[in-house]
């Protein structure tokens, strides 16, 4: 598997230009392209990870090709390796504990909160949910023993405070086993 120590992120206003500068993006600079997607409303994400300085490359790429149609930017240098599994989907199978949610209105926001909340308490990651099907929003759940949960959802809301991007978190000490079965 190759070795990535860096996740990047434009988000444009056109899923025409979104898919255009996803190819740009990946031919260009020696990423590993995550994700790419329309979100409401109408527009599309673009997720890569890579080196650093590959990373940093293909967002020039993008910014080069149609930097009047890029709404945001976003990379995160030196991520929780935990991150980049959560990314391709691998989760914790189980809540084992306290469930932790921090919900945000932009895919940055959740993560670099998540990406926090996993560097600052022993929690595991339960899944993340990138603006599909939530009106472009995003959010993370955690779970692990009570108190890393709510020292991790805290630091991680801290973390982007300054954002303005948090839409709302919790703490759920001790789900039900029927919410469980549906997260």
């Amino acid at each position: 598997m190759p070795e990535y120590n860096a996740i990047g992120m434009v988000e444009l206003k056109s899923v025409t230009k979104g898919i255009i500068t996803a190819d740009a993006m990946i031919k260009g600079a020696n990423v590993d392209l995550v994700k790419c997607f329309p979100i409401c409303p109408g527009k599309y994400i673009i997720i890569v990870r890579g080196r650093i300085g590959a990373v940093k490359a293909a967002i020039e790429q993008a910014k080069e090709l149609v930097n009047d149609d890029i709404t945001d930017v976003f990379m995160l240098g030196n991520p929780h390796s935990v991150l980049f599994a959560a990314l391709d989907r691998n989760y914790e199978k189980d809540v084992i504990g306290a469930l932790g949610i921090i919900e945000t209105k932009t895919i940055p926001s959740m993560l670099m909160a998540t990406d926090t909340a996993i560097k600052t308490a022993q929690v595991q990651i339960v899944e993340l949910r990138m603006a599909r099907e939530i009106g472009g929003k995003a959010y993370a759940l955690l779970t692990g023993d009570l108190d890393a949960v709510e020292t991790a959802v805290l630091a991680g809301c801290q973390a982007i405070e300054q954002t303005g991007s948090i839409v709302d978190y919790s703490v759920i000490p001790n789900p039900d086993p029927k919410l469980k079965e549906f997260l």
